[in-house]
């Protein structure tokens, strides 16, 4: 590469512990950091977000834990996104998402647009990815969950959109859910449920 632009066709990268990245890397504009973008084909690659966020100096994730990811993920300063995403966490979540977070680096500001496409996710192994979101006892308690769908908005006001296959019934949520902190989760919305046994929950 030249100083301002970088690229590998096929490299592995250990970063502490843990992270282990196999991928198509090209950085551009290196020596312009406000202008610094970077792209990431992942192949399947281990990933500990606590390890990456110590690797990238001044950069603050939403995320914690370890996941598998695989698939291409674009970024600069201000912006993560990526067509389709395939990221596996836990025991049981396996996630395929189309994503773009804009202000990744400051909590209060940051956004988040995904697309859910034919996904699974245990509630308890995404409180544990995304400890900023502190999800509703009732929803730990629907379990493990198919779900197609879209999630708009910052970890602490947000709305899900979304078609969600439980062990109890199919809900069809359209929902906005504010988290202040200190105070008890606000919600507002429609959820219609579908061939759903509540006799169950509870």
């Amino acid at each position: 590469g030249t100083l301002d632009h970088l690229f590998s066709d096929d490299l592995y990268l250990g970063i502490y512990d843990t992270t282990r990245l196999h991928t198509s890397l090209v950085i551009n504009n290196l020596s312009h950091s406000e202008d610094l973008d970077i792209d990431l084909n992942l192949s399947p690659s281990l990933v500990s977000f606590n390890e990456l966020e110590n690797f990238l100096v001044g950069v603050d994730l939403p995320l914690a834990g370890v996941a598998r990811l695989d698939g291409e993920i674009l970024l600069d300063l201000n912006r993560i996104s990526s067509k389709d995403i395939h990221i596996r966490f836990g025991n049981y979540s396996d996630v395929h998402v189309r994503t773009r977070i804009y202000d990744y680096q400051s909590e209060p500001s940051l956004h988040m647009d995904l697309k859910l496409v034919n996904s699974q996710i245990d509630p308890i192994e995404l409180r544990a990815l995304l400890p900023g979101v502190e999800l509703p006892p009732e929803i730990e308690g629907i379990g493990k969950s198919q779900i197609d769908g879209r999630f708009v908005g910052g970890t602490q006001d947000f709305v899900i959109n979304a078609e969600i296959g439980t062990a109890y019934g199919i809900a069809d949520a359209n929902m906005r859910f504010q988290l202040p902190s200190g105070r008890d989760m606000l919600y507002e919305g429609r959820l219609i449920t579908r061939g759903f046994n509540i006799d169950t929950l509870g």
